[in-house]
């Protein structure tokens, strides 16, 4: 499977720790660790359009909501309209954070802080697949 992690700078250590089981666990990648290099962070026009594409090529989609600080839904968003016209991907919001968009049908809850326990009950909803 090939996944796809939206989360916080504040996260970032865990979503790295997130990555390593995925490849671990034989699944893809299709966004790498995000930098947040200053030229990163203003080159962010460009990069949507790049994380936009993997969203499109991805197969699970996870969304980490806790943070006091990342409110931002908008790729979360975009997963649940490409989910409505494709049929995919398997969505995934961790944490404890709230919004509107955490309630749609299509998106499954793991309302736990730990992200590497999370990632462990989502890694074996795909234990067999090699997609």
């Amino acid at each position: 499977m090939k996944f796809y992690i939206d989360g916080p700078f504040e996260k970032s250590y865990e979503i790295a720790n997130m990555y390593e089981k995925i490849l671990f666990a034989n699944h893809e990648l299709v966004n790498n660790p995000k930098d947040k290099s200053i030229e990163s962070i203003i080159s962010y026009k460009k990069n949507q359009s790049v994380e936009i594409n993997s969203i499109m090529d991805c197969n699970v989609f996870i969304h980490v909501s806790d943070s006091e600080f990342y409110n931002d839904t908008f790729y979360l968003g975009f997963a649940i309209c490409k989910y409505i016209t494709k049929g995919n991907p398997f969505i995934y919001v961790i944490g404890n954070g709230n919004s509107e968009r955490y309630s749609h049908p299509v998106v499954n809850r793991i309302k736990e802080i730990n992200l590497i326990n999370s990632l462990e009950k989502i890694l074996k909803d795909f234990s067999n697949s090699k997609d």
